[in-house]
C-alpha cells in the first residue's frame, strides 16, 4: 500500500460522498486487567450524528500520519496462516463484516488477550466500504476493517463551577474520557488499488513507540524499529563501516541514490528497503573502500538483526549541517551549492551562490 493509495482512501473516508460506506460499529472498554467491561454493536445508521462524528474522526486518524513512520504497512508471518492464525482470524472477521455477534466479540476478546496497554482502553472498530472506479472505468468495491485503540483517562483532579451554590470546588464525580486513538490497525490493505488479505495496516500516535504486542503477538508481523530507530541504527551502521573515511560529497551521494529509489518506487505496492545487499552496493557506488566493506557483514548483522531499513527512512528532504555556533538548512537539491574541506590550513564551508546578494535576518545584503 503506497502513499498515494493511503492518501485516497484518507481522502473518501466519510459518510456523505456516496462512494464510502460503514456497516456494523463495534465499541468496547477493556479494564487495566485485560477484562472486557462492556461490548457493543450498533449499524452506523441508527448511530446519533453527534456520535458517529466522533467515531468517524476517531477512526480517520488511524490512517494520518506519514507512511512508515507513525502509519506502516506489515506482512504477516507465515504462521499467521494457520487455523486461527492472525491473517486467518482478521479475514474471517473481515468476511462476517461483524454481522454474527459471536464474531465481533472475539475480535474484542483476542485484542484483551493478546495487546497490553497501560490503563484501561476504548476499542472501536468499523466495517467499511469503499466503491471506485478502477483504470478499465469498471465499479469496484473495497471493503475492510479499521480499529482503534484509545486509551481512557480519569478526570478526577478539575476545579468545576457550581452554579446553584455559586462556588468553585473541586470536581467529586470522576469521568472516563475516551482519548485519540494512540494506535490501531487496518485489514485488508489496498494494494495496486484492490484488496490485500496479505498485510496489514498498523498505526502508532506516538511513531517512535509502535507497540509490539499488537504488531507481533495479535497481528504476528514481523517488528520493525521505529522510524527514529531506524535511521539511528543506520547512521550507526555508516560509522561503523565507513568511519573517518565518510565526507560530505559521499553523504550527499547517498542521499541522491535514495531518493531516487523512493521516486522510482512511488507507484510501487511495496515500499522499497534496503536489505544488506542494497546497502553494500549503495556503499560501492558511494565510493567506500573494500576494506571497509569487509566489515559490513558483521556490523549489520550486530546492529540491524539481520532487518530490513525501510528505504523512506533513510533519506532526507534537506541537508542540515550543524558546528559549534552554527546551522545551516539547505532545502531539495541545493546540497551541491557546499563544499566541506581545509583551505589555507583553516576548516572551512564553502558555499557557492548564484546571487548577488543574501538575505541576513530579514534583510538584503550585497555580496562584495
Amino acid at each position: 500500500m503506497n502513499k498515494k493509495e493511503l492518501s485516497e482512501i484518507r481522502k473518501n473516508f466519510n459518510d456523505d460522498n456516496g462512494v464510502f460506506h460503514f456497516g456494523y460499529v463495534v465499541t468496547a472498554i477493556v479494564d487495566n486487567s485485560a477484562t472486557v467491561k462492556y461490548f457493543s454493536k450498533q449499524l452506523w445508521s441508527v448511530l446519533s450524528k453527534d456520535n458517529s462524528e466522533i467515531i468517524l474522526d476517531t477512526l480517520k486518524n488511524v490512517l494520518k500520519g506519514k507512511l512508515s513512520e507513525k502509519v506502516s504497512e506489515y506482512h504477516f508471518n507465515e504462521s499467521a496462516y494457520e487455523e486461527n492464525g492472525a491473517q486467518s482470524f482478521l479475514y474471517d472477521i473481515a468476511k462476517d463484516r461483524f454481522v454474527s455477534d459471536e464474531k465481533a466479540r472475539s475480535l474484542v476478546e483476542r485484542i484483551a488477550e493478546k495487546v497490553y496497554i497501560e490503563g484501561s482502553y476504548s476499542i472501536i472498530s468499523a466495517q467499511c466500504a469503499y466503491d471506485y472506479k478502477t483504470k478499465d472505468n469498471d465499479m469496484q468495491t473495497y471493503e475492510f476493517i479499521v480499529t482503534a485503540l484509545c486509551p481512557i483517562d480519569m478526570n478526577i483532579d478539575e476545579l468545576v463551577y457550581d452554579d446553584k451554590n455559586g462556588i468553585v470546588s473541586k470536581k467529586e464525580d470522576a469521568e472516563k474520557v475516551i482519548q485519540k486513538a494512540s494506535h490501531g490497525f487496518l485489514f485488508p490493505t489496498f494494494s495496486d488499488r484492490t484488496t490485500d488479505v496479505n498485510s496489514v495496516l498498523y498505526y502508532s500516535k506516538n511513531a517512535s513507540k509502535p507497540n509490539g504486542t499488537i504488531i507481533v503477538q495479535l497481528l504476528d508481523c514481523p517488528f520493525f524499529l521505529s522510524a527514529k530507530n531506524e535511521r539511528k541504527t543506520f547512521n550507526e551502521l555508516i560509522g561503523s563501516v565507513i568511519g573517518e573515511d565518510i565526507d560530505y560529497d559521499m553523504l550527499v551521494s547517498m542521499n541522491k541514490k535514495l531518493k531516487q529509489d523512493m521516486a522510482f518506487s512511488a507507484n510501487d505496492t511495496e515500499q522499497p528497503f534496503m536489505n544488506e545487499g542494497r546497502i553494500e552496493k549503495l556503499f560501492e557506488d558511494m565510493g567506500v573502500s573494500e576494506d571497509r566493506l569487509s566489515s559490513l557483514p558483521k556490523m549489520y548483522k550486530q546492529l540491524a538483526g539481520g532487518n530490513v531499513f525501510r528505504t523512506a527512512n533513510l533519506c532526507d528532504d534537506k541537508t542540515i549541517i550543524e558546528g559549534d555556533g552554527f546551522k545551516l538548512t539547505l532545502d531539495g537539491g541545493y546540497s551541491d551549492m557546499i563544499d566541506i574541506g581545509v583551505h589555507n590550513g583553516t576548516n572551512c564551508i564553502e558555499i557557492r551562490l548564484n546571487s548577488s546578494s543574501v538575505n541576513i535576518n530579514g534583510i538584503d545584503v550585497p555580496i562584495k
